[in-house]
């Protein structure tokens, strides 16, 4: 635990207080809920947003090839990473487990912007992947960060779960930035095709073709885009 001497508080350090930050905009917005319509009574909304899937490659060669001090260290640094670009992009972490991550863009409420948002997150989200490849590199270790993007109609809310309130986040749109981020080489950013007829004209040179594949749980092939950075 270190000690800020500019406000005289303790601020835990680690993965533990990262993955604390970024469940807060989610633990908020749970709370809030509660707040409002009691435990059990909470809604649940629908309105078209934007998904983020993250996930750390190469992982488990790096975490059985180096000390358990290093292994908390990049997790440190990747859990960081991203509590900054979902902060600065206003977004929601869905769940954050091991080294995976699922945040939402304009879970909270319709915003006509949540597909931008999103993309840009999602390249700020892969320039930390860059540094952390560069750092671990140089130690002869691989180490990246696959990203998948979808939107659409979601469903967002809480439900009771015996003595927990948990968030869900439902829809088409979840699964297939999770299909695509599972699809995603290490500093590759995946996009579905709606993501891509929300960008405005002049955003549209972000993202290229790239593919149509078939994914589990969808009946047709699915157009891939990949974004540019």
């Amino acid at each position: 635990m270190a000690h800020d001497r500019r406000n005289g508080r303790h601020e835990a350090r680690g993965p533990r207080s990262a993955r604390v930050r970024l469940s807060a905009r989610l633990a908020g917005l749970v709370a809030r809920s509660i707040a409002r319509f009691g435990r059990g009574h909470a809604p649940l909304w629908r309105h078209e947003l934007s998904v983020v899937a993250c996930d750390l490659r190469g992982f488990t060669r790096f975490s059985s090839a180096v000390a358990p001090e290093q292994v908390v260290e990049l997790l440190r640094c990747y859990y960081r990473g991203i509590g900054d670009a979902v902060a600065a992009s206003r977004a929601t972490i869905k769940d954050h487990a091991g080294d995976g991550a699922l945040v939402l863009v304009g879970a909270s409420h319709p915003s006509p912007d949540h597909a931008t948002r999103a993309v840009s997150m999602a390249i700020a989200i892969s320039r930390v992947g860059d540094e952390l490849r560069r750092s671990w590199h140089r130690v002869g270790l691989e180490i990246g960060i696959g990203i998948g993007v979808a939107s659409g109609e979601v469903t967002v809310g809480t439900i009771e779960a015996g003595s927990r309130i948990e968030p869900v986040a439902v829809g088409a749109a979840v699964n297939l930035a999770s299909r695509l981020c599972a699809r995603a080489c290490a500093g590759q950013i995946l996009v579905d095709e709606r993501t891509v007829e929300l960008l405005r004209a002049d955003e549209l040179g972000r993202v290229e073709p790239l593919d149509t594949a078939e994914l589990k749980g969808f009946s047709h092939p699915v157009p891939i885009f990949q974004a540019i950075r």
